[in-house]
């Protein structure tokens, strides 16, 4: 692919070999491994495989249980993470520290079949990132107390030579309590160049994950839990003006509650019909008002299209509506549209004074049915009602 791949050169480690980790990457290991060790780098230079291991686990954990992205056929981590959130229903939106935390006061790390694949884990794994710098494969790179006096004394003989120099090297066999020692010249490369490092994984892992799920849009926003994910204040305040003038009684799409009634009750809040959590953007086409315990009920859930379909695109309408024929939601309307209406098709529909119903409902449907297609192949759970 074109890109440069190159990293700011040291005269201490062999950089150009360090900018060739994932040139043969067929699984996801590497990134979630060297994000790990760049982590490391600074505070924590001698750490467990198994350690190391739960923190690669905890990176993936959003990813694959929020938003549904694959990590590869046959993917431990994406195996064992989703094993994890489906027997201990731990939240997704928690930081990476957060969620360490949480699984070891859980026991999630004693569960064995979480030990079971962390200690399949340590089999390859550490090895992987040394592959550019040593030229040694087949049974040489798995894990064996043999394997690691080789690499060890491999380790020993590069440190003549910065060229030769290799990133880390193991303590003692221990089995996944094997200890990663940092080198001390990679640490400092590392600690010097973490941004440039870390924004090198990440692009390498965003082109990984995007050839992993092709048909998956957004994936840059997918990578760590949106904490702190709020609606554009302009957007809100849009569809609150635009109820508060509506003459024709416009209802909650999902709980049928007329939507003046919630705007007075301030809880007025902003649904994705599409979760953002598949789309990972705020485009209007894919919006509607409703209370914030309908919200948090559907969650990141497909509603059922043949109940609520129908209801979303005459609300669409019903607003449309009230643009036209409301000279200061128009303007309200046009500000929130240039950011946020990007599919050229239903904008073109909102510069006109004057659009056929039909066509106006038709094109919703067209451009809408098939994301919300989409989305329910990659996952996400389709036919949710409210109670």
């Amino acid at each position: 692919m074109p890109r440069d791949n190159h990293l700011p050169y040291s005269n201490l480690i062999n950089t150009n070999k360090l900018s060739r980790v994932f040139d043969d990457t067929s699984n996801s290991y590497k990134f979630f491994w060297l994000k790990a060790i760049i982590k490391r780098a600074d505070s924590k230079p001698i750490d467990t495989i198994e350690n190391i291991v739960c923190d690669m686990i905890t990176q993936t954990y959003y990813m694959v249980n929020e938003c549904n992205l694959s990590l590869g056929p046959n993917d431990k981590l994406e195996e064992v993470s989703k094993y994890i959130f489906e027997n201990y229903r731990i939240p997704t939106n928690v930081d990476s520290q957060g969620l360490l935390i949480r699984f070891r006061n859980e026991g999630v790390f004693e569960d064995e079949y979480v030990k079971d694949v962390i200690n399949k884990m340590k089999t390859l794994v550490p090895f992987c990132l040394l592959s550019p710098f040593v030229s040694v494969g087949g049974e040489v790179k798995k894990y064996s107390p043999k394997n690691i006096k080789i690499f060890n004394d491999l380790y020993d003989k590069s440190k003549k030579d910065s060229e030769d120099l290799l990133p880390y090297h193991f303590g003692e066999a221990n089995g996944i309590k094997t200890e990663i020692v940092l080198d001390e010249y990679f640490t400092d490369y590392i600690v010097n160049e973490s941004k440039i490092i870390y924004d090198f994984c990440t692009y390498n892992l965003i082109y990984y994950l995007q050839r992993r799920n092709p048909n998956v849009p957004g994936i840059i926003n997918k990578l760590l839990p949106q904490l702190d994910r709020n609606i554009d204040s302009s957007i809100k305040k849009f569809y609150k003006e635009a109820i508060t003038v509506d003459k024709g009684n416009m209802r909650d799409i999902y709980s049928d509650v007329p939507l003046k009634e919630i705007v007075n009750n301030n809880d007025l809040s902003i649904d994705h019909f599409i979760p953002w959590s598949y789309v990972a953007n705020d485009e209007i086409w894919n919006l509607t008002p409703t209370s914030n315990s309908v919200n948090r009920s559907k969650s990141n859930s497909l509603p059922k299209w043949n109940k609520y379909f129908d209801r979303f695109v005459n609300q669409k309408w019903n607003i449309y509506t009230i643009i036209t024929a409301n000279d200061k939601i128009k303007d309200r309307f046009n500000k929130i549209k240039n950011k946020y209406l990007n599919v050229s098709e239903i904008a073109e529909m909102y510069n006109q004074s004057k659009v056929d119903k039909n066509r106006f409902m038709s094109c919703y449907e067209k451009n809408i049915k098939t994301i919300y297609e989409a989305a329910e192949r990659n996952g996400f759970k389709a036919g949710w009602e409210y109670k």
